[in-house]
C-alpha cells in the first residue's frame, strides 16, 4: 500500500516506497515542483484537494474520503483512502494521510505466512494460497497433483483450523492477512 502524508493544501511531506513507485510511474498521480499532489485531470486534482482541505480541518478522526483516480494508461483506477491525522485540527498544516492501492498489484499472502498465522501444514497452506487466486477445488486438485477427494479433505481441515464455514469466508479471512513484500538482499560477500 502506498502511503502519503500531505498538508490540507495537498503538499506532500512524506511518502513511502510504494507511493514513490506509483508517483514515479506517472500514470495518474504526480507531485509538482511545489510538492502539491496532482491527478492526471484537473477534475480529479480538484477532488484530491477537496478531500485534503476537508479532512485537514476536521476533528472527527472517523471521517474518511474514498476516491478512485483514473489512469491515462486505461489500467484499473487507483483506489485512495484519505483520513485525518490525530490532532490535525490543532496543526496549522492540517495533515492528512492517504493510502493508495493499485488493484493490479494486489499482494497476496504467501503460503508460508498463511501457514504461520493459521497453523496449517505446508500442503494445506499451498492449497489455501491457490484458493485465494480464485480456482475451484477441482482445478486446485489438478494443479497440485492430488485427487479431488484429497483437496476437499484439505479444504475441510483448513476451514476447521481457521474457524470458517464457507469458502467465501475463508478467502476473506486469508485476504485480510497482513503482507510484507520482501526483496532478496544482494549478496555482498567476497567470492
Amino acid at each position: 500500500t502506498g502511503v502519503l502524508l500531505v498538508t490540507r493544501k495537498g503538499e506532500v511531506v512524506y511518502m513511502n516506497q510504494s507511493a514513490a513507485e506509483i508517483v514515479a510511474a506517472a500514470d495518474s498521480l504526480s507531485i509538482g515542483h511545489d510538492q502539491i499532489l496532482r491527478a492526471s485531470t484537473s477534475e480529479e486534482t480538484g477532488r484530491l484537494r477537496e478531500a485534503c482541505v476537508h479532512l485537514g480541518g476536521t476533528s472527527n478522526d472517523s471521517d474518511i474520503v474514498a476516491l478512485s483516480v483514473e489512469r491515462p494508461s486505461m489500467r484499473e483506477a487507483l483506489k485512495l483512502i484519505f483520513a485525518p491525522l490525530e490532532n490535525s485540527q490543532q496543526d496549522p498544516e492540517g495533515n492528512v494521510i492517504i493510502f493508495i492501492a493499485d488493484p493490479e498489484k494486489n499482494a497476496l499472502p504467501t503460503a508460508e505466512i498463511i501457514a504461520r498465522f493459521f497453523g496449517l501444514t505446508p500442503t494445506e497452506s499451498r492449497l489455501a494460497r491457490v484458493l485465494i487466486g480464485g480456482q475451484r477445488t477441482e482445478e486446485i486438485a489438478v494443479s497440485m497433483g492430488i485427487t479431488i477427494s484429497s483437496a476437499r479433505t484439505y479444504l475441510k481441515r483448513i476451514m476447521e483450523k481457521t474457524g470458517t464455514n464457507r469458502q467465501v469466508d475463508l478467502v476473506r479471512l486469508l485476504l485480510s492477512t497482513p503482507q510484507i513484500i520482501c526483496q532478496p538482499q544482494e549478496d555482498t560477500r567476497p567470492r
